[in-house]
């Protein structure tokens, strides 16, 4: 099942990077943002970008909570892609600027990115294990176990639902950053594509580290076996 959801995903963002101009040309219409939310800081004779901040403390807030949310998968989803697409209709815009085969290689860079991160949070490389550690936790939460200063010592799904929350959180945060990048500076992250392309595979291998073995050390540590 994870193989599958992973291939899915994969040759999802692959398609989504090769689509024609024209379909970008849509997204950055329906989720550029325009100029909402960027406001200029006389201080530091800059402009911040107040929208991205918004979501950015959103996200900050579903990560910390997101254990008492019902169907909490499937609200990290929607936030997300509604994220990635908004991301990529700034990618799109500045993309148009640049070569073809350049265009091609910013955007899948980008839904790279995207895709290790989500796969990582969603639990796609630790068999969804964290889902049920977390309804564990939510149980003992409702019988009052939480008051108990050894319970975290003697289970392991407080701290599975401390990770899975760092995942969503920083998920979050690598889109986001990524819009207020393109939108701001009008460019992407990197003295080139090279060097982007090296610090979206370094931060895609992080993901994926922190979700295959970050959960492992978990249970390896508290001696689970599934």
């Amino acid at each position: 099942m994870e193989a599958m959801f992973i291939l899915l995903v994969a040759i999802g963002v692959v398609v989504i990077a090769m689509l024609p101009t024209s379909f970008y040309r849509l997204i950055t219409r329906l989720f550029s943002w325009g100029d909402w939310g960027i406001r200029k800081n006389k201080r530091k004779h800059d402009y911040d970008d107040e929208l991205a901040d918004l979501f950015l403390l959103l996200s900050f807030v579903f990560s910390v909570f997101y254990y008492r949310l019902p169907w909490y998968p499937i609200l990290y989803s929607v936030f997300f892609w509604l994220s990635y697409l908004s991301m990529m209709g700034q990618a799109s815009r500045i993309s148009l600027r640049e070569k073809k085969r350049s265009r091609r290689s910013l955007l899948l860079c980008l839904s790279v990115m995207a895709a290790a991160a989500y796969l990582s949070s969603i639990g796609a490389f630790n068999h969804f294990h964290a889902w049920l550690d977390t309804t564990v936790f939510r149980q003992s939460l409702r019988n009052g176990h939480h008051l108990i200063s050894l319970y975290t010592i003697k289970h392991h799904e407080g701290i599975v639902v401390l990770l899975q929350a760092l995942l969503y959180f920083f998920s979050f945060y690598v889109v986001w950053a990524q819009f207020k990048c393109l939108r701001l500076e009008e460019t992407y992250k990197g003295r080139n594509l090279i060097t982007f392309w090296i610090k979206i595979l370094i931060i895609s291998a992080l993901f994926i580290l922190t979700a295959s073995a970050g959960f492992r050390w978990i249970h390896a540590l508290y001696f689970i076996k599934y």
